[in-house]
Parts: structure tokens; sequence; C-alpha cells
């Protein structure tokens, strides 16, 4: 069975790279409350109300320093540092213009590219002010976990290089995309898996990848009923078809999926990431046949495609016997198909089991 998910697919990962809308628009509720210019900030231990002009000064331990000598904690000198910050090293970035009309591929992704430089800048003056403890500060926080919402099993270094990554391959998928490439001709060495390799170890590639590969999307769009371990564990055993090249690995593959959630969650999952089976329903819609027939007449071939490949391994031995096995076999699932689907849907079918286009340009009925 040709299974291609091989490679995690490049243009699935384009929906995720705009996971930084909220954290590049407004990374604090807290801090854009308090973003004008002179700032307004509460009550100093004086009881008089201090107006900061953060323009005065671009030198942020100075900044830090008179927030100090006036009496404010360390505490009640973030918001105020973080929002300088953001007018250095964010509000200064140019946004992309709306020039649909014109040839500007990368405009957007640039653009994503800057506010991440920005934002890396923030991080490391943050630090190097408060501590790495800072990260942990709400205040802040979405700065060093930008992408906490999708995987919060990262550490903050960690969701920053993923978040780094991620942008690097949305920018290479447009570039190709404009120059009419296609992202599955990339070398092995640029491929999502490689990438990701390098950036996190085994357990966090695979929390990763159940929660973004096409194999993880094709489960969840299955009409199977998932607990959180089921889900894990039709998913280590899917895996098994991307490392086995045995030509009796999807037969056990199969089986165990069957053992893990009953024959009938086990044919939909199968179905769901088998390309053969969204071709047999385009047949069967042809043909009027509706789906639980279809799910029924795959089934059928799924069984019959595993008594052929029993025979086949026996011609070495008798190759006429299992010439008439396979023959015996072939008939039998026609004229089953055929009781099911009527004759002319049956023959399209085998024609497809076959490795051979479906004749059936028009709507027929199948009885």
């Amino acid at each position: 069975m040709d299974v291609k998910y091989r490679y995690i697919a490049i243009f699935s990962i384009a929906l995720n790279i705009f996971f930084a809308t909220n954290y590049f628009v407004s990374p604090s509720n807290q801090s854009e409350s308090i973003g004008s210019d002179p700032l307004s900030v509460g009550d100093e231990p004086n009881g008089q109300t201090a107006r900061i002009a953060l323009s005065e000064t671009d030198d942020l331990i100075e900044f830090y320093s008179s927030l100090l000598a006036q009496g404010f904690t360390q505490d009640q000198t973030k918001p105020l540092l973080f929002t300088k910050l953001k007018q250095l090293y964010i509000d200064s970035i140019k946004k992309p213009d709306d020039k649909f009309w014109l040839h500007q591929p990368l405009a957007q992704v640039e653009y994503m590219e800057a506010l991440f430089q920005g934002y890396q800048q923030i991080r490391e003056a943050l630090q190097a002010i408060y501590g790495d403890g800072v990260k942990h500060d709400t205040i802040v926080s979405d700065v060093f976990y930008p992408v906490a919402n999708q995987y919060p099993f990262l550490t903050s270094q960690k969701q920053v290089a993923v978040q780094k990554m991620q942008l690097e391959m949305q920018k290479q998928a447009v570039l190709m995309q404009s120059q009419g490439g296609n992202p599955r001709g990339l070398t092995p060495e640029q491929s999502p898996q490689r990438r990701l390799s390098r950036v996190l170890d085994a357990t966090q590639l695979t929390e990763y990848q159940l929660r973004t590969s096409p194999l993880a999307n094709k489960m969840r769009q299955s009409e199977v009923v998932f607990t959180e371990a089921k889900f894990r564990k039709a998913y280590d055993v899917l895996l098994r078809l991307q490392h086995s090249s045995d030509s009796k690995t999807p037969v056990g593959v199969r089986f165990d999926l069957n053992d893990l959630l009953g024959d009938e969650d086990g044919l939909l999952l199968w179905a769901a990431i088998d390309p053969i089976y969204s071709v047999l329903r385009q047949v069967a819609t042809r043909h009027n046949v509706p789906e639980g027939q279809a799910l029924s007449a795959y089934d059928l071939i799924l069984s019959a495609r595993e008594d052929v490949s029993e025979a086949v391994a026996q011609r070495d031995f008798d190759p006429q016997q299992a010439g008439y096995q396979v023959q015996e076999i072939m008939s039998s699932l026609k004229n089953r198909l055929a009781e099911m689907v009527g004759e002319a849907a049956a023959n399209d079918f085998i024609n497809l089991v076959n490795g051979r286009r479906s004749p059936s340009p028009v709507r027929r009925n199948g009885g």
C-alpha cells in the first residue's frame, strides 16, 4: 500500500505559521493598556502620578534605573520596560502594503520574520535586565512561549526554535510556489522531518507530529472516536507502515488496529489513511453506491488482496496452483461485489484493484 506521509507535508505547516497572530499583535493585554506616550503610570509610593516619556532615552538600563530611583518596584517596572521595548523593536517595523496587483510573494513572510527578530531582541533585553526567570512572568510570558497554545510541552527555548523553523519553511514553501516549484521535491536535508529532528528530541518530535502531521490529521478526520490513549497507540501502529517496506507489514498493522479499535473502527481508520479508498469512493459515487456499501466493498477488496498476497507467496513452490488460486479469489471477489453494488460498479472496482483506470466517465445506476 502506498501511504504517502513519509515527510510532514510542508503546506500543512503553512497554516501553523500564523500561530503568532495574537502573539505578534498583542503579546499582553496588560502591556497594551499602558502603551501611550507619554505614559501614565499608577500611583507612586509618594502618592503622585508619574508620567514617563518613553522616547526620551534609548538606554534601557538607564530607563530601568530611573524607574527604580523614582520608587517603582521591580515588578512595576516590567510593563513599562516592555512597552518601551515594543516601541523600539516592534512599532518601527513597516507593515506589508496591500498592493495585491504586484508580485510580492514574500512580503507577508518577511514581515513575520522581522517581527520574530524584533521579539527576539525583546526577549534578550528582558532577560539581561530581569534574569531568566522573567520568561515565567505573565506580563511577558507570551513572548517567551510564542506557540504555547499549540505545543505546551515544549520549553521556551524550543518554542522559539520551532517558531523560527516554521517561518523558514513557510518562506521556502511560498518561494517555491511562486516559482512554480513543487514542495515535494525537497531534498532529505530540507524536509520538515529532518529540520525538526535538529530542533526537537525524539519525544518532543513525536508530540509535535501527533498535533501537526498529515497522518495524525487523517486520523482525526476519520469517523473514529478516539481517547488520547487509543489515538497514541493507533498512531504508533500506523508508523510501522512508514518504517517498513515488508509487504506483510500492512496486514499486521490492520490486524493490530482491529485488535485495538474493533473491526468497524479499524476499517474506518484504515480507509481514512488509504488513498485507494478515496478513489473507490469516487467510483462508488458515479454508480450511486451509498457510502456504507462502498465501505463494505472496500472491506471485501482488502480481504481479497490479503488472500492474493498469501497465494502469490506460494508461487515458488507451485506457480500453477498459485495462479489458479489468484484467479479464483478475484472471480469470487467480483461475484460478491456484483451482488452488493451491481455488475457495472463491481467491474470498475475490480479495475481499481488491478490498477486500471475506471472506464466509466458517467454516472450509472449500480443496481
